[in-house]
C-alpha cells in the first residue's frame, strides 16, 4: 500500500550535512536518482549524479513483501572531500520506468502482494508525472493578498508611478527616492539589496511613521529581484502582490583577451574586448554596449591589483594562492575593470565603485605562494597557463578522483596534457569525468613505448577529475594546461 504522495526530497547545503534521508519506497537501485543544482549561477545548473558519486540505503524498504515495510533511506554525499555548500541543493528521486510487467495467468495463483505492487507501481508513475508537470508549469506570482484599505485611500486616483531600485549593503532605516506619495499613488518597488531577504519594517520618507505591511499587517520578506506592485493611502504603503524579474539574457562578448601586464606582470593585468554588454545587478536591464576598434582597446589602462576601486581590486590587498575574479563594470556612460575575491556580483565590495550599477563577469586570475599573479592568457572563455601546472598522480589501476586547485572554481572543463613511458609490458592511462566511464584512454604497446596526448575533460560536478594507470615509469603526472570557463 502507498500511503505517501512523495517521490522526491529536495535539501539545502549548508557546508557541513553529507546524509540526506528520504521517505518513499524505492523498489531497485536503478530507480532512484540523485541530483544537484549550483543556484549560485544564473540560470541554476543541475547534474545528475552517478551512482558512484553517492551511497544509498533502503532500498525496497516499503515495498509490498519486502521485510523492512518502512519506506525510505538515506543518501550520502559526497563520500569524500567538502560537504555540499550554502547555494547547492541535492535532490533525491524516484524515477521508475513506464511499463506494466505484471501477468496473470488463467487458473493461476492468486498472491495479493502481487497486485498490491502493481497498484504501487501505477501510482508512483502517476506520481511521477505530476511532479513533471508542476515542474514544467509556468511560474505564478507570489500573491500577497492586501489588507483592509484604510476609508482615506482613493485606489482609483491614479496619481503617478514610481520605482525604486535599493543597492545598499545593509537594510537602511529609511529610502529614498519617491517623488509623490499622495494617498492613492500606486507604485512599483524592485529589490536590489544584495542580503538574501528584504524584512519589511522599513520606515519610509514623507511617510511619518508608516510601515511597509503585508496581508493582515503581517512582516514580510520577499527575495532580491522581486517587483512589487504597492499602493500608499499617504501614510502606510501596502503590498497587493510580487513576482520575481525575470533576468535578462546577455550577448556573446567578441575579441575578449585577458592577460598579465608586460611591465608588471605580478599585480596588473591587461583586459582589452571589442564588444562587451552588461547588466546591471539585478541581470535584468540591458546597458550599451561599449566598443571599440581592433587597434583602439576598451580598456587601454591596465587592471592594477594595488589600489582600490575602479581598476583595482574590490576590498583588501591580493592573499596567496587564491583566484580572483576579473570584472567589467559601467555606469552607463563609462566603463571600467574590477577584481574581486567573489565570482557572485552580489558578494562583491561596491564600497569603492559607487555609481557602477552595471557589471558582467569576464574571467579570473590565480595567485600563487607569494600572491603575484601566475602567468596567464584567456582567449574569450578558454584560460591557459603561460606554463602548464603539473600535477602528481600516484599509481592506481582503478579510477581515483583527484582533485586539483588548477582549476577555478567556475571552470567548467579541463584542459589537459600527459606524456608517458611503459616500464613493463602494455601500458595504459585513462581518465573519466565521473569516475566510473572511460573519457580519454592512451595506450604504449610494449615496454620502452610512450603516449602521449592533449584532451579537454568536461567537469560533471564539481572540479574534479578520475584517473587510473597501469604498468607506468615512476611516478606518474599530467600538465594543466588551462581550463573553459562558464561565461
Amino acid at each position: 500500500m502507498l500511503t505517501s504522495s512523495q517521490s522526491y526530497a529536495t535539501y539545502q547545503g549548508n557546508g557541513a550535512t553529507t546524509q540526506f534521508p528520504y521517505s518513499f519506497p524505492v523498489g531497485k537501485a536503478a530507480y532512484i536518482q540523485v541530483s544537484i543544482t549550483d543556484n549560485n549561477v544564473s540560470p541554476p545548473a543541475t547534474t545528475v549524479l552517478s551512482a558512484a558519486q553517492y551511497s544509498v540505503t533502503g532500498i525496497g524498504n516499503g515495498i509490498p513483501g519486502a521485510p523492512n515495510s518502512t519506506p525510505g533511506g538515506i543518501v550520502s554525499y559526497p563520500l569524500g572531500g567538502s560537504a555540499l555548500a550554502t547555494g547547492w541543493t541535492i535532490t533525491i528521486q524516484r524515477i521508475v520506468p513506464y511499463q506494466q510487467n505484471t501477468s496473470f495467468v488463467n487458473q493461476g495463483g492468486f498472491y495479493p502482494q502481487v497486485v498490491e505492487a502493481a497498484l504501487d507501481n501505477l501510482t508512483m508513475q502517476t506520481q511521477q508525472l505530476a511532479s513533471q508537470v508542476i515542474e514544467s508549469a509556468l511560474p505564478t506570482p507570489n500573491i500577497v493578498q492586501p489588507v483592509t484599505f484604510p476609508a482615506n485611500l482613493a485606489i482609483q486616483s491614479l496619481a503617478g508611478l514610481c520605482s525604486v531600485y535599493k543597492t545598499a549593503n545593509t537594510q537602511p532605516t529609511t529610502m529614498t527616492g519617491f517623488s509623490d506619495m499622495t494617498g492613492g499613488n500606486f507604485f512599483k518597488i524592485i529589490i536590489g539589496d544584495p542580503n538574501t531577504t528584504v524584512a519589511f519594517t522599513t520606515w519610509w520618507s514623507g511617510l511619518g511613521a508608516g510601515s511597509i505591511i503585508g496581508h493582515q499587517g503581517q512582516s514580510v520578506t520577499f527575495a532580491q529581484g522581486d517587483v512589487l506592485d504597492c499602493v500608499t493611502d499617504g501614510t502606510y504603503v501596502y503590498v497587493m502582490d510580487s513576482e520575481p524579474m525575470v533576468p535578462a539574457i546577455l550577448p556573446p562578448m567578441t575579441g575578449l583577451v585577458i592577460t598579465n601586464d608586460a611591465a608588471a606582470p605580478n599585480t596588473k593585468l591587461q583586459v582589452t574586448s571589442v564588444s562587451i554588454t552588461m547588466a546591471n545587478a539585478l541581470g535584468v536591464k540591458l546597458c550599451q554596449t561599449w566598443a571599440a576598434g581592433p587597434e583602439s582597446p576598451v580598456l587601454p589602462a591596465p587592471l592594477d591589483a594595488t589600489t582600490l576601486g575602479a581598476g583595482g581590486l574590490d576590498n583588501g590587498t591580493l592573499t596567496a594562492n587564491a583566484w580572483y575574479y576579473i570584472w567589467a563594470i559601467g555606469d552607463g556612460t563609462r566603463i571600467n575593470v574590477l577584481l574581486s575575491a567573489a565570482s557572485s556580483w552580489i558578494n562583491v565590495n561596491k564600497t569603492f565603485v559607487a555609481g557602477y550599477t552595471y557589471a558582467r563577469l569576464l574571467g579570473c586570475a590565480l595567485t600563487d605562494s607569494n600572491a603575484h599573479f601566475i602567468k596567464f592568457h584567456q582567449y574569450g572563455s578558454k584560460f591557459l597557463f603561460d606554463v602548464p601546472l603539473f600535477v602528481t598522480l600516484s599509481s592506481q589501476t582503478s579510477y581515483t578522483e583527484c582533485n586539483s586547485g588548477s582549476f577555478a572554481p567556475i571552470a567548467v572543463a579541463g584542459l589537459f596534457q600527459i606524456v608517458f613511458f611503459s616500464a613493463s609490458g602494455q601500458a595504459t592511462f585513462g581518465f573519466s569525468a565521473d569516475g566510473a566511464n572511460d573519457y580519454f584512454v592512451m595506450y604504449a604497446p610494449e615496454t620502452g613505448a610512450t603516449g602521449q596526448g592533449q584532451f579537454e575533460l568536461p567537469f560533471l560536478g564539481t572540479n574534479a577529475f578520475w584517473y587510473k594507470n597501469s604498468n607506468l615509469s615512476g611516478t606518474p603526472g599530467v600538465n594543466v594546461c588551462g581550463f573553459m570557463l562558464n561565461l
